[in-house]
């Protein structure tokens, strides 16, 4: 008998132990988001650089307007209408510049980043989704075990109390 017994030692392999499973699932999870933070933070700057990028020509085309006012009076009408019109670009792309970067780095954009994570390594993504229900499955049983705990010293001390109660009275009936 014994030696079945080491083969079904070795056969089963012996479990690791299970918060430090959860804890490397956490960092491989922690990981993964802070990858996704820094990709939508780049995608941020990009737009931004794709904005100023927009925007310099017109600045550059405003500057020459302004540079080159004419003195002929019966062209200053066209000219002012072509400055004015060139102002209005650059405001409007300074508007979207400016609401784009006081707003940071979107929900919708690290949605994005997500998406476009799973459509490059699905079997990844699935991987980490799976972990991230497994950690929260075991942070959730850990509140259960706390509260159970918690119930059976509150249980505890209840007995405790009507024990002391008992003694008391107990006395109080000796005397």
């Amino acid at each position: 008998k014994a030696p079945q017994a080491t083969e079904e030692a070795i056969k089963t392999p012996i479990a690791p132990n299970r918060t430090v499973e959860i804890a490397e699932k956490r960092l491989l999870v922690k990981d993964f988001v802070q990858r996704c933070k820094e990709v939508a933070e780049q995608a941020h700057r990009n737009q931004l650089d794709a904005l100023k990028a927009q925007a310099k020509p017109i600045y550059a085309e405003i500057e020459r307007l302004k540079d080159n006012e004419p003195w002929n009076p019966f062209k200053t009408k066209a000219w002012q209408a072509e400055l004015d019109k060139k102002v209005a670009q650059y405001n409007e792309i300074k508007s979207s510049f400016d609401d784009l970067k006081s707003q940071g780095v979107t929900a919708e954009l690290i949605r994005a980043v997500h998406a476009d994570e799973h459509r490059k390594n699905p079997t990844e993504y699935q991987s980490i989704s799976a972990m991230e229900d497994e950690i929260m499955a075991h942070d959730q049983e850990q509140v259960e075990v706390l509260r159970e705990q918690r119930q059976q010293q509150l249980v505890l001390q209840r007995q405790q109390r009507q024990e002391m109660k008992v003694d008391e009275m107990d006395k109080d009936i000796d005397l």
